[in-house]
């Protein structure tokens, strides 16, 4: 259980600007920026305790290195926040139980792909007793079952593990998972803490995540499933759906306290 006495600890990521001319996205820097900063202003998340690194910097070993470090840090009673939002792709790999069908998803870093088997290593690694992983981009779904594989352990995903993320042009956002998130812990808390207690729960933040999807994820075309390997958002938007995997933690966890 997390006590008033726990700090909150990160790793925010956002890549907007990748290497080249054709595979940049918009606003994913922005979106690790903003929770950065609501994460200092709202919940007093300290500079030694969380790393922001933005396109270039985001490499494959800035990116390992900032999760050992700050994962490290972390106490039994404190909570590791990780949020990536940016490229994501998919390649093959061994089959196991936790990917049975030897696909395993990935974060499109600057440099290098980063695969999920990775990211739940170093998230399990820390002695944090609560670890957060947000991730939006495409396939992102499919980091479930790697991440949510151990006690404490809740996974927040912008789409299924075979689907593509749209970007919110409306919002200004890298993605809808993003800006949802953003919202919840910070200008929309009094819609997001149902009971206005002032401590949002896992169960607070998966119902007004998943509230937003049903508000603004909606298609407003006719067209149908794409004939491609994967589900293209861009044929039918409804196909994109929040994916949260809480099961490492009980409904009543809280994970935000406004001071």
């Amino acid at each position: 259980e997390i006590t008033a006495d726990r700090r909150i600890l990160g790793v925010f990521v956002g890549i907007s600007d990748y290497e080249g001319d054709g595979n940049d996205l918009d606003y994913c820097d922005q979106d690790a920026q903003r929770l950065y900063g609501i994460m200092q202003r709202e919940f007093e998340m300290q500079p030694d305790d969380s790393v922001l690194l933005l396109n270039a910097d985001a490499t494959l070993d800035a990116v390992t290195a900032a999760l050992k470090r700050v994962g490290e840090r972390a106490r039994p009673n404190d909570m590791l926040l990780f949020f990536y939002s940016g490229h994501g792709d998919q390649v093959a790999g061994p089959e196991d139980a936790f990917d049975p069908d030897g696909i395993h998803e990935t974060l499109s870093l600057y440099d290098r792909e980063m695969q999920d088997d990775d990211v739940a290593a170093l998230i399990n690694s820390s002695p944090a007793g609560i670890a957060v992983v947000a991730i939006d981009s495409c396939f992102s779904g499919g980091f479930a079952k790697d991440v949510v594989s151990a006690r404490g352990r809740m996974g927040i995903f912008s789409s299924e593990e075979d689907v593509v993320s749209a970007v919110p042009e409306k919002f200004r956002a890298g993605g809808y998972l993003s800006r949802f998130l953003a919202e919840a812990v910070s200008e929309r808390r009094h819609d997001s803490d149902r009971n206005g207690d002032g401590d949002l729960t896992a169960h607070e933040l998966s119902h007004y995540l998943a509230e937003r999807y049903l508000q603004e994820v909606r298609s407003t075309k006719e067209r149908h499933k794409s004939d491609d390997e994967f589900v293209n958002v861009d044929d039918d938007l409804s196909f994109q759906r929040l994916v949260v995997d809480r099961g490492g933690l009980s409904h009543d966890q809280v994970l935000f306290t406004w001071k």
